[in-house]
């Protein structure tokens, strides 16, 4: 006679499937982990673990990142040389900021309008050409700072002329030794009274 049928016997060898069962079923209770995208091509390589691949969480976000940063490839952009970086880093970078091949290729002309009897240096220009070179500025750059320059020094200029006065003879003459000169004739005069005309035809005399 035949052992009698068990429903937990589902293969007729009369072993429990409940054990075997059990995970299974706790898995899909309790959700599986889904997969890391990158195990399917970055595995047992150096980019698994790689920092700035880690933030993506699919392969689409780690595509759209790609185009936006192939997007900015080609793009002009400067960057500022170090003090280790040798002198012809420092060449391209001012080069790309506009500075001519030489100190030559700076154009100043002197500017208008300034006091005629103000000294104008072309041996200064040309120093400056060479130092504005050095330090990389720009055409419009020395422009501009000539243009100040010059504006400043002629304000100066025009205040220290002002300061004196022609005289025929001798030329400028501070003002205030035409002003000391004047206070001393007048205490002259009045010390002397009617004998300072008198004084002053000797004197005249004198040097003729």
């Amino acid at each position: 006679m035949p052992d009698e049928y068990s429903p937990q016997d589902k293969t007729g060898l009369g072993t429990d499937t409940k054990d075997t069962e059990a995970p299974s079923k706790a898995g899909a209770e309790g959700g599986e982990q889904a997969p890391n995208f990158r195990d399917s091509f970055l595995k047992d390589t150096d980019l698994y673990d790689n920092p700035s691949l880690s933030t993506f969480t699919d392969p689409v976000a780690l595509a759209k990142a790609f185009v936006e940063t192939k997007a900015l490839v080609g793009k002009k952009g400067l960057i500022l040389p170090t003090e280790k970086d040798p002198p012809e880093k420092w060449d391209e970078f001012y080069k790309a900021l506009g500075r001519p091949e030489t100190p030559d290729g700076y154009e100043i002309v002197k500017p208008e309008g300034l006091p005629k009897e103000m000294p104008y240096s072309e041996e200064r220009v040309g120093d400056f050409k060479i130092l504005a070179h050095k330090i990389g500025l720009s055409p419009t750059q020395v422009k501009e700072l000539v243009n100040w320059q010059t504006a400043e020094a002629a304000k100066e200029f025009s205040a220290f002329q002002g300061q004196f006065v022609q005289v025929d003879g001798l030329g400028l003459v501070p003002k205030q030794w035409i002003e000391d000169h004047n206070k001393a004739v007048d205490t002259f005069k009045s010390e002397l009274g009617d004998k300072y005309e008198m004084l002053m035809k000797k004197v005249a005399i004198a040097v003729m």
